[in-house]
Parts: C-alpha cells; sequence; structure tokens
C-alpha cells in the first residue's frame, strides 16, 4: 500500500459561511437575522467577523447592528435585495467573502369583500410588487 500525507506549512486561510436565520417571505419593515456562527479556520485559530452590504436597494439606509459579530442583523426598509457580505479573519489572513441573499417586498393589503347576501367573504389575490 502506498499512503500519501500533505503536510500543511504556515496558517491557511479561514472559511467564511454565513446563512439568513429566517424563513418565508420577508417584508419591509421585518428584522433579517445573518447568521456566521458556521465559518471556522483550519488551522483552529480565533476568528473575528466582519459583516457589510455589497448591494442593496437604491434609496436604501438599512444599517447592519452588531456586524463585528458571528450574528448581525438588519431592518428591511426599502423592497428588493440586499447582499450581506461576510469575511472572517484568523489574526493574519482574511477569508474570502461569503454572501448572504435577502429579497424583500412591499407588503400589500389584502382587499376583503362581503359579497351581498351572503355571509362568504371573499379575498383579492395579493401580488409582490417590488
Amino acid at each position: 500500500m502506498l499512503f500519501r500525507s500533505i503536510v500543511r506549512v504556515g496558517n491557511v486561510k479561514p472559511i467564511a459561511a454565513g446563512y439568513l436565520n429566517t424563513f418565508g417571505q420577508l417584508f419591509t419593515g421585518d428584522s433579517v437575522t445573518l447568521n456566521g456562527y458556521p465559518s471556522y479556520d483550519p488551522d483552529g485559530d480565533a476568528l473575528t467577523y466582519q459583516w457589510k452590504f455589497s448591494d442593496m436597494p437604491q434609496g436604501s439606509s438599512a444599517l447592519l447592528l452588531n456586524s463585528d459579530t458571528p450574528v448581525a442583523s438588519f431592518t428591511i426598509d426599502k423592497p428588493g435585495g440586499y447582499v450581506a457580505q461576510l469575511i472572517v479573519n484568523d489574526g493574519a489572513l482574511d477569508s474570502k467573502p461569503a454572501a448572504v441573499y435577502v429579497r424583500g417586498v412591499q407588503p400589500c393589503v389584502e382587499n376583503f369583500a362581503i359579497r351581498p347576501k351572503s355571509t362568504k367573504i371573499g379575498r383579492a389575490s395579493c401580488r409582490e410588487r417590488v
């Protein structure tokens, strides 16, 4: 049998990984939580975290709260796409960025109407408007 071993010399870049803690459709006014705990360093070094927006809807003034921790959050203030980027550092090297994509939609008002001479309630469909 032939065995092959790989020896790494020096520091190896950490790996950034993030995901969205929220499920389902997100509307303007909703709070969004981003989780970077799956990030790791192959060498076992302690990590620091940095979240930032790499894209957001025009006119948005959303702010990332706790952007230097594994778990950051923000409030969707405009409908459209948000891209939050996470970079982790092991004290010497930065990871490649990991991106979390979030899409916020404008909530719509359901139209309820009672039909004449009926107790049935009808509901108009509510379509996504961005």
